[in-house]
This record gives structure tokens, C-alpha cells and sequence, in this order.
């Protein structure tokens, strides 16, 4: 375990992902039984960070107001893919049907 200011890093050779998978549904846990959304997002931002979900979009623009437009256009498209996913929408959903049938 390395532990920065800000970020804690877990590396493992999988003999332990059996403990995190464990935490994992823990938080979930704790996510569902939370009372405030800063709890809650608390908890979802712990869960991505031990799955292995977390990613850094840099945006840049020539001037301000483009960057701010840029901004709000990734921030839309996040927030659009995290309801789908909470709604159970994926990708090439026609395909997995198929292949389902």
C-alpha cells in the first residue's frame, strides 16, 4: 500500500481480491444505508477507486468560455453514462440480446 496525500494506491498480485472484492460489498452496503448524498458519493468514489474505476479527462481550450463549454459538455456526457449504467443500459445491447437468444 502507498499512501499519498490525497491517494492511497493498492498493489496486489490478486491474492488479496478476495478481501477487496469483501470491502467492495461493504461500501455498497454503506452507499444504500447512507443518510446524506455527500455520504453516498463518499462511499461510491471509495468503490470505484478499489475496482479500478477511476479515470482523469483532461479538457483544454484557447479561451475561457470554450474551456468552460467543454467542461460542462464532458461533465453531461459522465453523468449521462453513469444513469444508463444505473439503469442497466450498455453498449451494444442489441448484440448481447442476440447472442442471448
Amino acid at each position: 500500500i502507498v499512501i499519498a496525500k490525497e491517494m492511497p494506491t493498492i498493489v496486489t498480485d490478486e491474492k488479496q481480491q478476495e478481501a477487496i472484492a469483501s470491502r467492495i460489498v461493504h461500501l455498497r452496503n454503506q452507499a444504500e444505508e447512507a443518510e446524506t448524498d455527500f455520504d453516498r458519493d463518499k462511499c461510491l468514489e471509495r468503490i470505484a477507486a478499489l475496482g479500478g474505476g477511476i479515470a482523469r479527462i483532461k479538457v483544454g481550450a484557447a479561451t475561457e468560455t470554450e474551456l468552460k463549454d467543454k467542461k460542462l459538455r464532458y461533465e453531461d456526457a459522465l453523468n449521462s453514462v453513469a444513469s444508463a449504467r444505473e439503469l442497466g443500459i450498455v453498449p451494444g445491447g442489441g448484440a448481447c440480446l442476440a447472442y442471448m437468444q
